[in-house]
């Protein structure tokens, strides 16, 4: 965890000058905006601390940085640290918020930190047969868990087989909408085709998904979506 936090800071740093005065005081105020992820809110926010007018694609990569530092304080919450074992739901949680903060870097710069991640966890020993390294559990419980924008629609194509889809919808943090849909019933089967527009609440970020995704009856579904 030291390592992943003293490697993003120079990186957090480098981006957000070019987008604000002061990144570290704009890391603190951002309490605002977790608090509050309103429309008004962010933009009270970006006008206190942005020194230049900042495009759409800026303000989404501003926020996600500042969300990479939000998750870089998280994954030192302390029940992560109070156990035994690094199997442990507390542990897991917290490599979930490193996962999260890398998973930003990513996206923000193209850089991978996750295999010198799961790297130094190999010197983490579980003491519980059968878990192995903290790597193993990384890859077994953390990397599985990764949400994105392509998992959200593919998780809403799969759910509009069986059920009816609004033309709007809201699922957690993210916001769907229906651009295009159709659906095919014969006995068992189902096959549903469709575009929907998908919006992170947290980033700001957006993007179009087109699926097909096909159901063959009992447990066997097919499908793809790009």
């Amino acid at each position: 965890m030291d390592w992943l936090r003293d490697t993003l800071v120079p990186i957090y740093v480098d981006r957000m000058n070019s987008f604000f005065s002061d990144p570290w005081q704009a890391r603190d105020d951002y309490i605002s905006v977790i608090l509050d992820r309103s429309p008004a809110s962010v933009d009270a926010f970006i006008s206190a601390h942005a020194f230049r007018p900042l495009s759409p694609e800026d303000r989404v990569q501003a926020i996600k940085l500042l969300e990479m530092q939000r998750n870089a304080l998280l994954m030192y919450t302390s029940c992560g640290w109070f156990f035994d074992d690094i199997s442990g739901i507390e542990p897991v949680q917290v490599m979930q918020y490193a996962c999260r903060a890398m998973q930003l870097l990513r996206e923000v710069t193209g850089l991978d930190l996750e295999p010198d991640f799961i790297a130094l966890l190999h010197d983490a020993k579980s003491n519980v047969p059968g878990y192995k390294t903290g790597a193993d559990i990384y890859k077994n419980y953390v990397s599985t868990a990764v949400v994105d924008l392509s998992r959200v629609g593919f998780h809403v194509a799969l759910s509009s087989l069986i059920t009816e889809t609004p033309d709007q919808v809201q699922i957690l943090n993210y916001e769907i909408r229906t651009e295009s849909y159709d659906r095919a019933i014969a006995g068992d089967q189902r096959l549903a085709m469709g575009r929907i527009f998908l919006k992170s609440l947290v980033t700001g970020e957006g993007n179009s998904l087109e699926f097909a995704v096909f159901y063959l009856g009992n447990h066997n579904f097919l499908g793809g979506a790009r």
